[in-house]
Protein backbone atom coordinates (compact mmCIF):
# COMPACT_ATOMS: atom_id res chain seq x y z
CA UNK A 1 0.00 0.00 0.00
CA UNK A 2 1.23 3.63 -0.77
CA UNK A 3 0.70 5.65 2.43
CA UNK A 4 2.30 8.60 0.15
CA UNK A 5 -0.89 8.78 -2.47
CA UNK A 6 -3.23 12.04 -2.35
CA UNK A 7 -5.65 9.94 -4.19
CA UNK A 8 -8.94 10.01 -2.40
CA UNK A 9 -12.36 8.42 -3.05
CA UNK A 10 -15.83 9.15 -2.41
CA UNK A 11 -18.13 6.60 -1.52
CA UNK A 12 -22.19 7.74 -2.21
CA UNK A 13 -24.78 4.74 -1.38
CA UNK A 14 -28.10 4.74 0.68
CA UNK A 15 -27.10 1.38 2.02
CA UNK A 16 -24.08 1.78 4.33
CA UNK A 17 -23.10 -1.83 4.29
CA UNK A 18 -21.88 -1.23 0.59
CA UNK A 19 -19.36 1.08 1.96
CA UNK A 20 -17.13 -1.48 3.60
CA UNK A 21 -17.45 -3.10 0.25
CA UNK A 22 -16.09 -0.24 -1.83
CA UNK A 23 -13.85 0.95 0.98
CA UNK A 24 -12.17 -3.01 1.32
CA UNK A 25 -11.72 -2.60 -2.22
CA UNK A 26 -9.87 0.22 -2.84
CA UNK A 27 -7.45 0.36 0.00
CA UNK A 28 -6.41 -2.97 -1.30
CA UNK A 29 -5.08 -1.16 -4.33
CA UNK A 30 -3.44 1.50 -2.38
CA UNK A 31 -6.04 4.05 -2.21
CA UNK A 32 -6.72 4.21 1.54
CA UNK A 33 -8.40 8.03 2.18
CA UNK A 34 -11.77 7.11 1.66
CA UNK A 35 -14.98 9.03 2.62
CA UNK A 36 -18.65 7.41 2.79
CA UNK A 37 -21.55 9.19 2.36
CA UNK A 38 -25.19 8.05 2.42
CA UNK A 39 -27.07 11.24 0.91
CA UNK A 40 -26.02 14.02 -1.91
CA UNK A 41 -26.32 16.28 0.97
CA UNK A 42 -23.50 14.66 2.79
CA UNK A 43 -21.73 14.03 -0.52
CA UNK A 44 -21.42 18.18 -1.24
CA UNK A 45 -20.69 19.20 2.47
CA UNK A 46 -17.96 16.38 1.68
CA UNK A 47 -16.69 18.02 -1.27
CA UNK A 48 -16.38 21.43 0.22
CA UNK A 49 -13.95 19.91 2.91
CA UNK A 50 -12.17 18.19 0.93
CA UNK A 51 -12.39 19.05 -2.81
CA UNK A 52 -9.59 17.27 -4.16
CA UNK A 53 -11.04 14.19 -4.44
CA UNK A 54 -9.26 12.00 -7.55
CA UNK A 55 -12.87 9.71 -7.84
CA UNK A 56 -16.41 9.28 -7.32
CA UNK A 57 -18.22 5.94 -6.90
CA UNK A 58 -21.76 6.61 -6.50
CA UNK A 59 -25.02 4.37 -6.02
CA UNK A 60 -27.43 5.77 -9.33
CA UNK A 61 -30.65 4.51 -8.28
CA UNK A 62 -31.76 6.26 -4.48
CA UNK A 63 -33.02 9.34 -4.61
CA UNK A 64 -34.81 9.96 -7.10
CA UNK A 65 -32.91 12.44 -9.28
CA UNK A 66 -30.52 13.66 -6.82
CA UNK A 67 -28.15 11.43 -8.21
CA UNK A 68 -28.36 12.70 -11.95
CA UNK A 69 -28.76 15.82 -10.56
CA UNK A 70 -25.20 15.54 -8.53
CA UNK A 71 -23.44 14.29 -11.25
CA UNK A 72 -24.86 17.30 -13.40
CA UNK A 73 -23.81 19.76 -10.89
CA UNK A 74 -20.16 18.16 -10.56
CA UNK A 75 -19.73 18.16 -14.83
CA UNK A 76 -20.84 21.80 -14.79
CA UNK A 77 -18.79 22.94 -12.68
CA UNK A 78 -20.94 23.92 -9.53
CA UNK A 79 -19.70 22.14 -7.28
CA UNK A 80 -16.53 22.46 -4.99
CA UNK A 81 -15.03 19.30 -7.00
CA UNK A 82 -13.23 19.50 -10.09
CA UNK A 83 -15.72 19.00 -13.34
CA UNK A 84 -13.60 16.65 -14.53
CA UNK A 85 -13.56 14.04 -12.01
CA UNK A 86 -14.04 10.49 -12.68
CA UNK A 87 -17.14 9.10 -11.94
CA UNK A 88 -17.90 5.31 -11.37
CA UNK A 89 -21.79 4.64 -11.29
CA UNK A 90 -23.25 1.46 -9.58
CA UNK A 91 -26.87 -0.32 -8.72
CA UNK A 92 -28.86 -3.24 -9.02
CA UNK A 93 -30.72 -2.89 -12.20
CA UNK A 94 -29.82 0.38 -14.42
CA UNK A 95 -32.60 1.24 -16.24
CA UNK A 96 -32.90 2.29 -20.03
CA UNK A 97 -33.99 5.76 -19.54
CA UNK A 98 -31.19 6.57 -16.12
CA UNK A 99 -28.54 5.00 -18.60
CA UNK A 100 -29.61 7.03 -20.93
CA UNK A 101 -29.62 9.88 -18.98
CA UNK A 102 -25.91 8.93 -17.37
CA UNK A 103 -24.70 8.58 -20.80
CA UNK A 104 -25.77 12.17 -21.41
CA UNK A 105 -24.15 13.61 -18.19
CA UNK A 106 -20.88 11.49 -18.87
CA UNK A 107 -19.46 8.93 -16.45
CA UNK A 108 -16.41 6.51 -17.07
CA UNK A 109 -17.61 3.20 -15.70
CA UNK A 110 -20.61 1.39 -14.51
CA UNK A 111 -20.59 -1.52 -12.52
CA UNK A 112 -23.17 -3.98 -11.04
CA UNK A 113 -24.44 -5.17 -7.33
CA UNK A 114 -23.50 -7.22 -6.22
CA UNK A 115 -20.03 -7.67 -7.26
CA UNK A 116 -16.94 -8.60 -6.30
CA UNK A 117 -13.69 -7.09 -5.25
CA UNK A 118 -12.11 -7.77 -8.05
CA UNK A 119 -14.04 -6.41 -10.65
CA UNK A 120 -14.24 -2.77 -8.80
CA UNK A 121 -10.62 -2.98 -8.86
CA UNK A 122 -10.17 -3.69 -12.57
CA UNK A 123 -12.32 -0.30 -12.72
CA UNK A 124 -10.73 2.17 -10.27
CA UNK A 125 -7.07 0.99 -12.16
CA UNK A 126 -8.56 1.68 -15.06
CA UNK A 127 -9.59 4.90 -14.59
CA UNK A 128 -6.60 5.84 -12.56
CA UNK A 129 -4.54 4.32 -15.18
CA UNK A 130 -5.88 5.70 -18.29
CA UNK A 131 -7.78 8.80 -17.66
CA UNK A 132 -9.55 10.08 -20.97
CA UNK A 133 -9.58 13.68 -22.30
CA UNK A 134 -13.09 15.25 -21.96
CA UNK A 135 -15.42 16.67 -24.64
CA UNK A 136 -16.83 19.61 -24.71
CA UNK A 137 -20.26 19.63 -27.39
CA UNK A 138 -23.49 21.08 -27.88
CA UNK A 139 -25.07 17.87 -26.62
CA UNK A 140 -22.57 16.72 -23.89
CA UNK A 141 -19.86 17.20 -21.80
CA UNK A 142 -17.94 14.12 -20.25
CA UNK A 143 -14.94 11.56 -20.87
CA UNK A 144 -14.17 11.05 -24.53
CA UNK A 145 -14.68 7.34 -25.32
CA UNK A 146 -12.24 7.18 -28.33
CA UNK A 147 -8.30 5.68 -27.75
CA UNK A 148 -6.80 9.25 -26.01
CA UNK A 149 -3.41 7.30 -27.18
CA UNK A 150 -4.32 6.94 -31.15
CA UNK A 151 -2.66 9.31 -33.39
CA UNK A 152 -4.84 8.11 -36.86
CA UNK A 153 -7.23 10.35 -38.67
CA UNK A 154 -9.72 9.93 -40.86
CA UNK A 155 -10.59 11.47 -44.13
CA UNK A 156 -13.82 11.20 -46.64
CA UNK A 157 -15.69 8.01 -45.93
CA UNK A 158 -13.60 6.91 -43.13
CA UNK A 159 -14.45 9.88 -41.13
CA UNK A 160 -15.74 9.92 -37.86
CA UNK A 161 -17.06 12.02 -35.57
CA UNK A 162 -13.88 13.65 -34.58
CA UNK A 163 -13.95 15.80 -37.63
CA UNK A 164 -18.04 15.98 -37.62
CA UNK A 165 -20.49 18.48 -38.74
CA UNK A 166 -21.88 18.54 -34.97
CA UNK A 167 -20.49 21.55 -33.50
CA UNK A 168 -17.94 21.07 -31.12
CA UNK A 169 -15.46 23.36 -28.65
CA UNK A 170 -11.76 22.69 -28.01
CA UNK A 171 -11.93 19.95 -25.27
CA UNK A 172 -9.62 20.71 -22.59
CA UNK A 173 -6.74 18.50 -21.75
CA UNK A 174 -6.85 14.92 -20.08
CA UNK A 175 -7.17 15.42 -16.53
CA UNK A 176 -4.24 13.24 -15.00
CA UNK A 177 -5.25 11.43 -11.58
CA UNK A 178 -2.57 11.24 -9.36
CA UNK A 179 -2.41 7.25 -9.23
CA UNK A 180 -0.76 5.29 -6.41
CA UNK A 181 2.93 4.06 -7.02
CA UNK A 182 1.79 0.29 -7.17
CA UNK A 183 -1.46 1.08 -9.57
CA UNK A 184 1.06 3.34 -11.80
CA UNK A 185 4.30 0.85 -11.56
CA UNK A 186 1.39 -1.89 -12.63
CA UNK A 187 2.71 -3.69 -9.68
CA UNK A 188 0.00 -5.37 -6.87
CA UNK A 189 -0.14 -4.55 -2.82
CA UNK A 190 -1.12 -7.88 -1.97
CA UNK A 191 -2.20 -10.06 -5.14
CA UNK A 192 -5.32 -9.17 -5.07
CA UNK A 193 -5.59 -5.88 -7.72
CA UNK A 194 -7.32 -5.98 -10.86
CA UNK A 195 -5.82 -4.21 -13.49
CA UNK A 196 -7.09 -3.03 -16.26
CA UNK A 197 -4.97 -4.12 -19.35
CA UNK A 198 -6.36 -4.95 -22.75
CA UNK A 199 -5.52 -8.31 -23.75
CA UNK A 200 -2.52 -9.05 -26.44
CA UNK A 201 -3.39 -9.97 -29.56
CA UNK A 202 -1.65 -13.05 -31.49
CA UNK A 203 -0.26 -12.60 -34.89
CA UNK A 204 -2.09 -12.34 -38.18
CA UNK A 205 -3.72 -15.25 -38.76
CA UNK A 206 -5.23 -16.17 -42.38
CA UNK A 207 -8.45 -15.45 -43.83
CA UNK A 208 -11.33 -16.44 -41.61
CA UNK A 209 -14.03 -18.07 -42.99
CA UNK A 210 -17.79 -16.55 -42.72
CA UNK A 211 -20.66 -18.48 -42.71
CA UNK A 212 -22.78 -16.18 -45.92
CA UNK A 213 -20.06 -15.46 -47.99
CA UNK A 214 -22.18 -12.76 -49.63
CA UNK A 215 -22.43 -10.73 -46.53
CA UNK A 216 -18.77 -10.57 -46.95
CA UNK A 217 -18.39 -8.82 -50.38
CA UNK A 218 -20.59 -6.41 -49.42
CA UNK A 219 -17.93 -4.30 -47.82
CA UNK A 220 -14.49 -4.17 -48.21
CA UNK A 221 -13.77 -3.35 -44.99
CA UNK A 222 -15.04 -6.46 -44.25
CA UNK A 223 -12.48 -8.69 -45.54
CA UNK A 224 -9.97 -6.16 -44.05
CA UNK A 225 -11.45 -7.07 -40.63
CA UNK A 226 -11.26 -10.98 -41.05
CA UNK A 227 -7.81 -10.72 -40.78
CA UNK A 228 -7.10 -9.35 -37.90
CA UNK A 229 -5.90 -11.45 -35.14
CA UNK A 230 -8.93 -12.42 -32.52
CA UNK A 231 -8.15 -11.10 -29.15
CA UNK A 232 -7.85 -13.26 -26.27
CA UNK A 233 -11.04 -13.52 -24.01
CA UNK A 234 -11.15 -11.69 -20.89
CA UNK A 235 -9.99 -14.04 -18.25
CA UNK A 236 -13.09 -12.99 -15.86
CA UNK A 237 -16.32 -11.97 -17.53
CA UNK A 238 -18.84 -11.29 -15.21
CA UNK A 239 -22.27 -12.95 -15.73
CA UNK A 240 -24.66 -11.21 -13.47
CA UNK A 241 -28.17 -12.59 -13.00
CA UNK A 242 -30.87 -10.98 -15.09
CA UNK A 243 -33.33 -10.72 -12.04
CA UNK A 244 -32.60 -8.25 -8.83
CA UNK A 245 -32.03 -9.85 -5.74
CA UNK A 246 -33.37 -8.88 -2.59
CA UNK A 247 -31.36 -5.81 -0.93
CA UNK A 248 -28.48 -7.27 1.04
CA UNK A 249 -27.85 -7.31 4.70
CA UNK A 250 -24.28 -6.75 5.62
CA UNK A 251 -23.00 -10.33 6.83
CA UNK A 252 -24.94 -11.43 3.24
CA UNK A 253 -22.22 -8.69 1.02
CA UNK A 254 -19.76 -11.01 -0.33
CA UNK A 255 -16.44 -10.01 0.07
CA UNK A 256 -13.45 -11.23 -1.88
CA UNK A 257 -11.65 -12.15 0.87
CA UNK A 258 -14.04 -14.24 2.75
CA UNK A 259 -14.61 -17.88 2.79
CA UNK A 260 -16.57 -18.94 0.04
CA UNK A 261 -20.35 -18.93 -0.23
CA UNK A 262 -22.91 -21.48 -2.05
CA UNK A 263 -24.69 -18.51 -3.73
CA UNK A 264 -21.53 -17.28 -5.71
CA UNK A 265 -21.02 -20.53 -6.94
CA UNK A 266 -23.34 -20.72 -10.29
CA UNK A 267 -21.86 -17.21 -10.77
CA UNK A 268 -18.45 -18.34 -10.54
CA UNK A 269 -19.44 -21.49 -12.67
CA UNK A 270 -21.19 -19.32 -15.86
CA UNK A 271 -18.11 -16.95 -15.91
CA UNK A 272 -16.59 -19.96 -16.24
CA UNK A 273 -18.12 -21.14 -18.90
CA UNK A 274 -17.95 -18.04 -20.93
CA UNK A 275 -14.57 -18.10 -20.49
CA UNK A 276 -14.23 -21.30 -21.70
CA UNK A 277 -16.75 -20.30 -25.03
CA UNK A 278 -14.54 -17.55 -25.56
CA UNK A 279 -11.34 -19.71 -25.50
CA UNK A 280 -12.86 -21.88 -27.99
CA UNK A 281 -14.23 -19.53 -30.08
CA UNK A 282 -10.35 -17.98 -30.43
CA UNK A 283 -9.08 -21.32 -31.63
CA UNK A 284 -12.04 -21.79 -33.79
CA UNK A 285 -11.39 -18.32 -35.67
CA UNK A 286 -7.91 -18.99 -35.60
CA UNK A 287 -8.16 -22.21 -36.93
CA UNK A 288 -10.65 -21.18 -39.58
CA UNK A 289 -13.39 -23.64 -38.13
CA UNK A 290 -11.20 -26.74 -38.28
CA UNK A 291 -10.79 -26.94 -34.76
CA UNK A 292 -12.23 -25.34 -31.23
CA UNK A 293 -15.85 -24.29 -31.73
CA UNK A 294 -18.08 -21.50 -32.89
CA UNK A 295 -19.56 -19.49 -29.55
CA UNK A 296 -23.49 -19.62 -29.32
CA UNK A 297 -25.13 -18.00 -26.90
CA UNK A 298 -28.66 -18.21 -28.21
CA UNK A 299 -31.47 -17.33 -25.83
CA UNK A 300 -28.54 -16.79 -23.12
CA UNK A 301 -28.87 -14.62 -20.08
CA UNK A 302 -25.86 -11.99 -20.59
CA UNK A 303 -27.05 -9.24 -18.59
CA UNK A 304 -24.51 -7.27 -17.36
CA UNK A 305 -21.52 -9.75 -18.41
CA UNK A 306 -18.14 -7.86 -18.88
CA UNK A 307 -17.25 -8.96 -22.65
CA UNK A 308 -15.13 -5.45 -23.16
CA UNK A 309 -12.46 -6.21 -26.09
CA UNK A 310 -13.58 -9.61 -26.76
CA UNK A 311 -13.42 -11.34 -30.39
CA UNK A 312 -16.42 -12.15 -30.70
CA UNK A 313 -16.98 -12.16 -34.79
CA UNK A 314 -19.33 -14.55 -36.11
CA UNK A 315 -20.57 -15.57 -32.87
CA UNK A 316 -24.37 -16.71 -32.06
CA UNK A 317 -26.27 -14.17 -30.05
CA UNK A 318 -29.60 -14.35 -31.58
CA UNK A 319 -32.53 -14.00 -28.65
CA UNK A 320 -29.62 -13.42 -26.05
CA UNK A 321 -30.70 -10.86 -22.88
CA UNK A 322 -27.06 -8.19 -22.93
CA UNK A 323 -28.82 -5.82 -21.33
CA UNK A 324 -26.18 -3.37 -19.81
CA UNK A 325 -23.34 -5.67 -20.95
CA UNK A 326 -19.62 -4.18 -21.59
CA UNK A 327 -19.01 -4.80 -25.06
CA UNK A 328 -16.90 -1.66 -25.30
CA UNK A 329 -14.38 -2.70 -28.37
CA UNK A 330 -15.58 -5.95 -28.76
CA UNK A 331 -15.08 -7.27 -32.29
CA UNK A 332 -18.99 -8.34 -32.93
CA UNK A 333 -18.00 -8.83 -37.10
CA UNK A 334 -21.20 -10.40 -39.13
CA UNK A 335 -22.40 -11.53 -35.50
CA UNK A 336 -25.92 -13.15 -35.19
CA UNK A 337 -28.02 -10.65 -32.80
CA UNK A 338 -31.07 -11.04 -33.86
CA UNK A 339 -33.89 -10.42 -31.40
CA UNK A 340 -31.22 -9.90 -28.36
CA UNK A 341 -31.79 -7.64 -25.72
CA UNK A 342 -29.02 -5.12 -25.88
CA UNK A 343 -30.72 -2.28 -23.64
CA UNK A 344 -28.20 0.09 -22.06
CA UNK A 345 -25.48 -1.87 -23.46
CA UNK A 346 -21.83 -0.22 -24.28
CA UNK A 347 -20.90 -0.93 -27.70
CA UNK A 348 -18.47 2.08 -27.87
CA UNK A 349 -16.08 1.30 -30.56
CA UNK A 350 -17.15 -2.15 -30.77
CA UNK A 351 -16.76 -3.68 -34.56
CA UNK A 352 -20.56 -4.66 -35.56
CA UNK A 353 -20.08 -4.71 -39.39
CA UNK A 354 -22.24 -7.21 -41.18
CA UNK A 355 -23.95 -8.06 -38.15
CA UNK A 356 -27.48 -9.52 -38.23
CA UNK A 357 -29.51 -6.87 -35.91
CA UNK A 358 -32.86 -7.15 -37.03
CA UNK A 359 -35.58 -6.57 -34.53
CA UNK A 360 -32.62 -6.01 -31.74
CA UNK A 361 -33.83 -4.08 -28.60
CA UNK A 362 -30.87 -1.23 -28.53
CA UNK A 363 -32.70 1.19 -26.03
CA UNK A 364 -30.45 3.69 -24.43
CA UNK A 365 -27.57 1.57 -26.03
CA UNK A 366 -24.11 3.47 -25.91
CA UNK A 367 -22.66 3.02 -29.41
CA UNK A 368 -20.37 6.06 -30.28
CA UNK A 369 -17.28 5.49 -32.37
CA UNK A 370 -19.09 1.83 -33.23
CA UNK A 371 -18.21 0.54 -36.90
CA UNK A 372 -22.20 -0.84 -38.54
CA UNK A 373 -21.26 -0.81 -41.87
CA UNK A 374 -23.28 -3.03 -43.74
CA UNK A 375 -25.52 -4.04 -40.45
CA UNK A 376 -28.91 -5.02 -40.86
CA UNK A 377 -30.61 -2.88 -38.47
CA UNK A 378 -34.57 -3.72 -39.77
CA UNK A 379 -37.15 -2.85 -36.92
CA UNK A 380 -34.27 -2.96 -34.65
CA UNK A 381 -35.26 -0.52 -31.78
CA UNK A 382 -32.60 2.65 -31.09
CA UNK A 383 -34.90 4.87 -28.90
CA UNK A 384 -32.58 6.92 -27.26
CA UNK A 385 -28.97 5.62 -28.65
CA UNK A 386 -26.15 7.81 -28.47
CA UNK A 387 -25.17 6.68 -32.09
CA UNK A 388 -22.67 9.78 -32.74
CA UNK A 389 -19.89 9.34 -34.85
CA UNK A 390 -20.71 5.91 -36.28
CA UNK A 391 -19.72 4.47 -40.00
CA UNK A 392 -23.57 3.55 -41.09
CA UNK A 393 -22.39 3.11 -44.67
CA UNK A 394 -24.70 0.88 -46.59
CA UNK A 395 -26.51 -0.12 -42.94
CA UNK A 396 -29.88 -1.42 -43.26
CA UNK A 397 -32.55 0.72 -41.71
CA UNK A 398 -35.97 -0.55 -42.71
CA UNK A 399 -38.68 0.26 -39.96
CA UNK A 400 -36.02 1.11 -37.54
CA UNK A 401 -37.06 3.01 -34.44
CA UNK A 402 -34.60 6.01 -33.74
CA UNK A 403 -36.97 8.19 -31.93
CA UNK A 404 -34.54 10.22 -29.58
CA UNK A 405 -31.36 8.65 -30.76
CA UNK A 406 -28.36 10.93 -31.18
CA UNK A 407 -26.92 10.26 -34.52
CA UNK A 408 -25.11 13.59 -35.27
CA UNK A 409 -21.34 13.00 -36.91
CA UNK A 410 -22.67 9.56 -38.37
CA UNK A 411 -22.19 8.94 -42.40
CA UNK A 412 -25.96 8.70 -43.25
CA UNK A 413 -27.95 9.17 -45.93
CA UNK A 414 -31.21 10.71 -46.45
CA UNK A 415 -32.63 7.47 -47.58
CA UNK A 416 -31.74 5.36 -45.08
CA UNK A 417 -33.16 7.88 -42.70
CA UNK A 418 -36.47 7.83 -44.94
CA UNK A 419 -36.69 3.90 -44.02
CA UNK A 420 -36.58 4.63 -40.73
CA UNK A 421 -38.68 5.73 -38.42
CA UNK A 422 -37.69 8.90 -36.32
CA UNK A 423 -39.32 12.42 -34.98
CA UNK A 424 -38.24 15.23 -33.98
CA UNK A 425 -36.22 14.14 -31.00
CA UNK A 426 -33.86 11.93 -33.54
CA UNK A 427 -30.56 13.98 -33.47
CA UNK A 428 -29.16 13.89 -37.18
CA UNK A 429 -26.37 14.93 -39.16
CA UNK A 430 -26.28 18.43 -41.12
CA UNK A 431 -28.84 17.96 -43.96
CA UNK A 432 -30.31 14.99 -42.71
CA UNK A 433 -34.04 15.60 -41.21
CA UNK A 434 -37.01 13.34 -40.60
CA UNK A 435 -40.16 13.48 -43.22
CA UNK A 436 -42.94 15.63 -41.73
CA UNK A 437 -45.31 12.53 -42.51
CA UNK A 438 -43.26 10.04 -40.34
Amino acid sequence: MNNSSNSSVLIIDGNSDFHDVVRHAVTDIGLPDCRACISFEEAQRALKSNPAISIIIMEVNQGGSAPLNFMRQIRAGKTSADKFVPIIIMTRALAPETAFSACEIGFEHFIRKPFNKEALQKRVTSVLQKPRRFVVARAYFGPDRRDPNSENTYDGEERRSVKSNAPTQASPPARKAKAPADIASGGKNDGSAVPDVAPKQSASPKKIPLADEAAVAKSAEAKKQLKAAPKSPPVDPLAQSKAAPPQPEKNKIELADEPKKSVAGPDRDRAAEIAAKLEAHAVWLLSQASKGEKANFADEDLSGADLAEANLANANFRNADLQDANLYRANLFDADLRGANLSGANLTEADIQNAKLRHTNLKAAQLSEAELRAADLSGANLTGAQLAGVDFKDAIFLSTNICGADMQGGNLTQKQIDNAKGDQSTLLPAGIMIKAAQ
